[in-house]
Parts: structure tokens; C-alpha cells; sequence
């Protein structure tokens, strides 16, 4: 039984790491789209002035 409680935590953490990894990896992507967009309308704005 024992065993198991320490399996099941183990997992728990696991799943928590990965989940913050996710999270931490889709903050990067938004925010590296987010700078093509400004890059991309800055570009847009210099083309018009």
C-alpha cells in the first residue's frame, strides 16, 4: 500500500512539472508571436510614412 501512495505522489509531481513546463513553453510562443506582430506592424507603419 505504501508503495503505491509513493507511485501515486511521484506521478502527481510528475504531472505538475509537466504542466508547468507546458505553460512555461506557451508563454514563450505567445509571447515570440507577439513580436512578430509588433515587428510586422512596425514594418506596415515605416512602409506608409
Amino acid at each position: 500500500m505504501e508503495k503505491n501512495k509513493q507511485l501515486w505522489e511521484k506521478f502527481q509531481n510528475k504531472m505538475a512539472s509537466l504542466k508547468k513546463r507546458q505553460s512555461d513553453i506557451l508563454t514563450r510562443i505567445s509571447e515570440k508571436l507577439d513580436k512578430q506582430r509588433i515587428e510586422s506592424l512596425r514594418k506596415k507603419i515605416e512602409d506608409h510614412v
